[in-house]
């Protein structure tokens, strides 16, 4: 809280030093010193009858001394910029933010900041010396309720102040790296609500804007008072002359892009001396004009009206079509300050009290990951007004403030929240470094001050809902702040970009927990993010598909599936169609396009490789090796022993008679196979999963049909993947034999293995007793003890009850020759091939 402190009164305070600004070169001037623009700082009635702050002398003595100390030393020192520089006739000449250019302009018009700075000072004192006391005099106990307490009256402040610091409030609620849990608590309720600007005023602008001598020129109807005020401007519900088309008008206050440019002016000046002085890890002036950006671009309601003709255009291509819209604009009525829509009448979705409430949460957030992943616009503001339920559909208004997501941030979130998902929080400190959240010097920092265990713990509770009502936020900030105490400095910061993502989703979090105490933003993620990964042809995409699937054996040449990642991957992408849109559409809508995403996902009908056809056919080549050794071996159990010692089956010795293959790796099962083999059990579970859960059995069998009937009329891929398939085969047998003849099998030596198939046995409840599996290893260490010729093979646990038999009669031999004696078994020598 102290930054935010130190923030308004630097602010307040800041050009009390001749902060010289950036000269630039690059436009050219126009226009001097303009007196007009220079209100009166001297005159009590002028600000009284502003409204702008309350009269000087009803304001208390300490209020009014430290800016009237500033004032008289600030006259100079201000006054001779105006010397220095010349001035633009606009803050920002091409109407997009631009720091430099402000700093210029602003640098003409000494006593508007002076006046700014006197108004921020004023407005900001008493709230100042309450968190000073806070801090250095009274001291009291440090709690959430208290922070809570002054987070609201900071709320209050900062509406008093206009619309640049709601917007800074608005973004600062989301930032926990700055404020306290309870001061963000605070802030979070900050809403837009503003007074609204007078009628006539806005008609004015209305006409200017359209060059018409009357609103009532295009209007047939027009309301006399705002349906809506916010901070940048107010909305008028209209009729349109020309087709009785019901409209909403959104008008600009005048001069609210000089007013944001200059408050962004003052807080960007200020912002290096607070990361000086507080340390801040996080690039503070980035921060700014971050904001500054967004705030600006909100201001050009052109730009607006292309964002929604945009995302409408996007999500036509998607399965969201027809299910969620922006208002469609009337382009011929839009200006840069005056934006024409269509009149949407809904109900906004945190207040919505139909059934199908938490399909429609389930929507926004499939069409915000969408947003964010896959299209690139992401729309920045969707707190709950903005967000409407009409006609069955959801509307999604105010495309003002947006953010672009370029290809290789959005794939490095793909990676991110897959590894979320699949719990795999190992991958988490490189996936933080590549989002800019922490430096790569940073990362063995976080290994050793246990940062991963720590968010780990924290992802955890976070993906078992609930939101962070479930977590101990004061524990967890505690830590975090003994990890930075240890270090040298802090470990994380927070990257610009993700400033606008954090408060969309925290804003749907909070939708969602409010129709769900249980709700999981984490969970609600796995449809898409399981229909990305596997349907994505994206190399890197690629990498974080095997990640889930294989976890940390994802480079092993002998990886097996994760039957238990695969079923829950599987699982998302079934109810990806019903999550998405499905509660909108026809029954038999959602079965062609199941079955067209399950061909889709089981073929490659591109040139293009598809990684999880690869991926496929790469372990469909393991499962049917695995099951051919399987049968072979059962097979030569079955066709019965021969030879004088029993050692040869009658299969091995009809198809190998000089017994060349019989200990071949071609032919014996390893590690690998076994694994195979037992993961191949709930394969069915697997592709039932791939069905929404909400499908009775009956159009389960239409989407087998469907799926079936579409495979026939792509029998030509299926060819060409069962071509594939061998090739698979072929170079799998051939780094076996390359294995077998440097001596790594794969099965390790005897006792390990025994060992190993032991703790698999007793995890899958197929071993009688632990005790018995002792005895058996009792029994190999007293063979090679005694040294006897008695071949003991790789035990397979498809016939571990059988070997257990024979282990006793093993038993049962050393202990008769101890005795001078020499029994067999049924005449021969005992063995157990």
């Amino acid at each position: 809280m102290r930054i935010v402190v130190l923030l308004l009164i630097a602010t307040g305070f800041s050009h009390t030093f001749s902060i010289r600004p950036t000269r630039v070169h690059h436009h050219q001037p126009t226009t001097s010193l303009n007196l007009l623009d220079l209100p009166s700082i001297i005159n009590p009635d002028f600000l009284q009858a502003l409204h702008i702050v309350p009269p000087l002398s009803s304001l208390p003595p300490l209020n009014i001394l430290v800016p009237t100390i500033s004032l008289s030393f600030l006259s100079s020192s201000l006054l001779l910029n105006v010397a220095r520089n010349k001035s633009y006739s606009s803050p920002y000449p091409t109407r997009s933010y631009d720091a430099s250019a402000a700093a210029t302009y602003f640098s003409t018009r000494p006593f508007l900041q002076l006046y700014r700075s006197a108004q921020i000072s004023l407005l900001s004192s008493s709230f100042i010396f309450k968190v000073l006391d806070d801090n250095f005099i009274s001291k009291p106990p440090s709690s959430y309720d208290s922070d809570l307490n002054r987070g609201r009256q900071l709320s209050k402040l900062l509406t008093t102040l206009g619309p640049t610091f709601i917007k800074v409030g608005q973004s600062l609620s989301t930032r926990s790296d700055i404020l306290s849990p309870g001061y963000c608590a605070g802030l979070a309720s900050l809403q837009d609500a503003v007074q609204p600007f007078p009628t006539p005023d806005a008609f004015a602008q209305i006409e200017k804007s359209f060059k018409i001598s009357s609103v009532y020129d295009v209007f047939k109807t027009i309301t006399p008072e705002p349906v809506a005020a916010a901070s940048l401007g107010q909305v008028y519900k209209a009729t349109l002359l020309s087709d009785d088309s019901v409209v909403a008008v959104k008008v600009q206050r005048s001069d609210v892009v000089k007013q944001i440019a200059l408050d962004m002016h003052l807080i960007r000046s200020v912002a290096p001396i607070v990361k000086m002085l507080f340390k801040v890890t996080t690039d503070l002036v980035e921060t700014t004009d971050t904001w500054g950006r967004g705030f600006v671009d909100e201001t050009d309601y052109l730009k607006e009206g292309r964002n929604a003709m945009q995302f409408n255009k996007q999500i036509s291509k998607s399965p969201l079509n027809n299910v969620v819209f922006a208002p469609d604009v009337v382009e011929h009525l839009t200006t840069s300050n005056i934006l024409t829509t269509q009149w949407i009448d809904g109900e906004r979705l945190d207040k919505y009290e139909g059934e199908d409430v938490s399909k429609f949460c389930s929507v926004a957030m499939n069409c915000y990951l969408t947003m964010l992943l896959d299209q690139g616009l992401l729309h920045c503001d969707p707190h709950p007004g903005n967000l409407l339920v009409f006609e069955d559909r959801l509307c999604i208004l105010d495309w003002g403030l947006v953010t672009n997501v370029n290809k290789e941030l959005q794939v490095t979130l793909i990676e991110h929240v897959a590894h979320l998902v699949s719990k795999d929080y190992a991958a988490i400190p490189d996936d933080l470094v590549k989002l800019d959240f922490v430096p790569a010097s940073m990362v063995e920092k976080m290994k050793e001050e246990g940062v991963v265990e720590l968010l780990a713990d924290i992802y955890s509770q976070w993906g078992d809902g609930g939101g962070a009502a479930n977590i101990d936020v004061n524990q967890v900030v505690g830590k975090v702040k003994n990890l930075t105490q240890k270090g040298e400095g802090s470990i994380f910061k927070i990257p610009p970009y993700f400033l606008y993502i954090a408060k969309s989703f925290s804003v749907l979090e909070g939708i969602g927990l409010s129709n769900d105490k249980g709700y999981s933003i984490i969970n609600e993620c796995l449809p898409y993010v399981s229909k990305r990964l596997l349907s994505d042809k994206d190399e890197r995409v690629a990498g974080a598909l095997n990640s889930f699937i294989f976890g940390s054996e994802k480079d092993d040449k002998d990886r097996v599936v994760d039957i238990e990642r695969l079923e829950k991957l599987a699982g998302g992408f079934g109810s990806y169609s019903k999550s998405a849109a499905g509660s909108f559409r026809s029954d038999k809508e959602i079965l062609d396009e199941q079955a067209s995403m399950i061909t889709d996902l089981l073929l490659n009908d591109s040139d293009e490789e598809n990684p999880f056809v690869e991926l496929l056919l790469e372990q469909g080549a393991k499962f049917l090796s695995a099951n051919v050794r399987k049968v072979y071996q059962n097979a030569r159990k079955q066709s019965g022993m021969i030879g004088k010692d029993g050692r040869r089956s009658a299969l091995g010795f009809l198809i190998d008679p000089l017994g060349l293959w019989r200990d071949s790796v071609l032919v014996k099962l390893d590690d690998v196979d076994m694994r195979v083999l037992r993961s191949q059990e709930r394969i069915l579970d697997v592709v039932g999963q791939l069905t929404p859960k909400e499908m009775s059995n009956e159009d389960k069998l239409r989407l087998g049909r469907a799926v079936l009937e579409k495979l026939v009329e792509k029998r030509g891929l299926v060819a060409k993947n069962g071509g594939k398939l061998a090739t698979y085969i072929v170079k799998q047998t051939s780094e076996r034999l390359k294995k077998g003849a440097g001596g790594g099998n794969g099965s390790g030596n005897g006792e390990e293995r025994v060992n190993k198939v032991e703790e698999e046995e007793e995890e899958r409840g197929e071993v009688r007793s632990v005790r018995e599996m002792r005895e058996m290893r009792e029994s190999r260490r007293n063979l090679e003890k005694t040294k006897k010729d008695v071949d003991i093979p790789i035990i397979d646990v498809e016939f571990e009850s059988e070997r257990l038999q024979r282990a006793r009669a093993i038993l049962k031999v050393l202990e008769d020759e101890k005795g001078g004696k020499k029994v067999t078994e049924n005449g021969v020598g005992v063995n157990i091939l």
